[in-house]
């Protein structure tokens, strides 16, 4: 009996005589309770620590840290983060927009936007951090390159800021460019041409048939085409585009 005790300890994750670190703490061992806040920080440092995309985590540790009142040290451990993923970074903008700290939060748009402004998901990436800053988001509009200049097109059209739709009709029209990013710059010039007259959507319907031709399972540009031909009053054709795209009916209900 004693034999099988000691075997029993021995291979007991949580015993000395193992040899194996403790277990890494998991989402549902971490106290859900509103007075825990202070253990829950470093449970979630620790999920942070082991998987620098775990998302859920960082987002767990942004909000114990607040809730605690430690930002600061919190916001200081994010920028001591080695990882060159997203993770921390989108975790600093989340933490800064709770705080309400709206010129570091406008600092950290631009440098996100330095750092990962050639990515297609940029944009997405800075969407909430827009949100939080409301009207002063034009004001985080840092300078463009031709490495951003998609991303920033993006931002100035999610903030009522005019966008040059000829230049954005001429990248969509830039054979040397890929079809996706070719389709991205094409929905950007029909949302500019959109603004327009009847000449001008018709630019932007025919911009976006010719991405559609490219790239037809590129659903962005679908919408964008379908709503193109509504403004038109081309109903019929709007239905034939929204038939293409599969739709399954649960979406329909949802």
């Amino acid at each position: 009996a004693r034999a099988r005790e000691g075997r029993a300890h021995a291979r007991s994750p949580n015993s000395g005589g193992s040899g194996r670190p403790p277990p890494r703490p998991r989402p549902l061992d971490i106290p859900r309770e509103s007075d825990a806040d202070e253990r829950k920080g470093p449970m979630y440092a620790a999920l942070v620590e082991d998987d620098a995309d775990d998302w859920a985590a960082f987002e767990g540790y942004v909000d114990a840290g607040v809730a605690a009142g430690d930002a600061n040290d919190v916001l200081a451990k994010l920028d001591a983060t080695t990882s060159d993923g997203r993770g921390p970074r989108l975790a600093s903008l989340k933490l800064l927009a709770l705080t309400g700290d709206v010129e570091g939060l406008k600092a950290r748009v631009a440098a996100y936007v330095e750092a990962r402004g050639a990515s297609p998901s940029c944009f997405d990436d800075l969407e909430p951090s827009l949100v939080a800053l409301g009207a002063a988001a034009s004001t985080a509009i840092p300078e463009e390159t031709d490495a951003t200049a998609r991303t920033i097109s993006q931002m100035r059209r999610f903030c009522g800021v005019a966008v040059d739709a000829a230049a954005c009709v001429a990248k969509a029209n830039d054979s040397s460019l890929d079809d996706a990013t070719r389709s991205d710059w094409a929905v950007l010039a029909a949302a500019a041409l959109g603004d327009g007259d009847e000449a001008d959507l018709m630019d932007a319907a025919a911009v976006l048939a010719d991405a559609r031709g490219r790239d037809e399972a590129n659903a962005q540009v679908a919408l964008a085409s379908m709503d193109a031909l509504i403004r038109l009053g081309g109903g019929e054709a709007a239905l034939r585009a929204y038939g293409r795209l599969g739709v399954k009916q649960i979406q329909l209900d949802s």
